[in-house]
Parts: C-alpha cells; structure tokens; sequence
C-alpha cells in the first residue's frame, strides 16, 4: 500500500507509525515515536543507493536508525 499511496489518505501503520498523504498521493505529514536503533548498512543498502537519477536526494521519511524496533 505504502508503494503507491492513494491522494488525502491516513495510513496506520503496526507499532503506531502514521502516514497522511495529500491530494497527489505524497506524504504530507507523519507521525511516530522513534527509537534510536542504529544498525550496520548493508551491501543491499548501498547497491539501492547507486540507483536513481543523478538529482535524487535518496531521503527517507522515517530514518532507519529512528526506527520503531526494539
């Protein structure tokens, strides 16, 4: 679902993360309580992270060391 976000949507997601899109299906706003949880990358990680168009800023809306694991 979170692949192809529909417009002016409020996704709940397990362990209470929120994702509200808006009328072109982006993500607005998000809500979580985030847990430093810092993790080694992997060689997955750095090969997505090659991937893209020059331009791309490759962010992420919730980082995975804030994630909600724990």
């Amino acid at each position: 679902m979170l692949n192809n976000p529909q417009p002016n949507t409020r996704y709940v997601l397990d362990k209470g993360t929120v994702f509200i899109t808006n009328v072109h299906g982006y993500v607005d706003a998000i809500s979580y309580q985030p847990v430093l949880n810092k993790q080694k990358r992997d060689s997955r990680q750095t090969k997505v992270g090659k991937e893209g168009l020059p331009d791309d800023v490759g962010g992420h809306i919730q980082a995975c060391a804030m994630d909600w694991h724990v």
